[in-house]
């Protein structure tokens, strides 16, 4: 869903929510040493105890033996989550690259015309 430009962001958020309730996300060794915040961020975690993160960690093994490892897919998500956040609108569309090119080259022509006004 998150390749698709038409997806809406919520509804993206609600599937990788969805897919992983109840498994630990895989990562990297470093991102689990120092408890990444991105399954809080998502929904997937509200501060469980030691006793649930140990049973999720069995499950997400399991899953990852019978389905292979997704931590190739998680990090492309965590990318995608952390880029378009800015550009979601409140009914969840996500605006193009196309239009986030417009919004920014009009940013700048503003700034450029604040500085020349405050030069003269």
């Amino acid at each position: 869903m998150m390749n698709d430009p038409e997806a809406n962001y919520f509804e993206t958020v609600r599937a990788f929510r969805d897919f992983w309730k109840g498994y630990k996300l895989p990562g990297e060794p470093e991102e689990m040493e120092r408890h990444d915040l991105f399954e809080k961020e998502v929904g997937l975690e509200e501060g469980e105890e030691e006793e649930k993160d140990k049973e999720r960690e069995k499950k997400r093994r399991r899953k990852s033996k019978e389905y292979g490892d997704y931590s190739f897919e998680v990090k492309q998500f965590k990318g995608w989550f952390r880029h378009v956040q800015p550009w979601v609108q409140a009914n969840g569309h996500i605006i193009s690259e196309a239009e986030q090119q417009n919004i920014i080259d009009r940013q700048q022509n503003e700034l450029k015309n604040i500085e020349r006004n405050q030069k003269n």
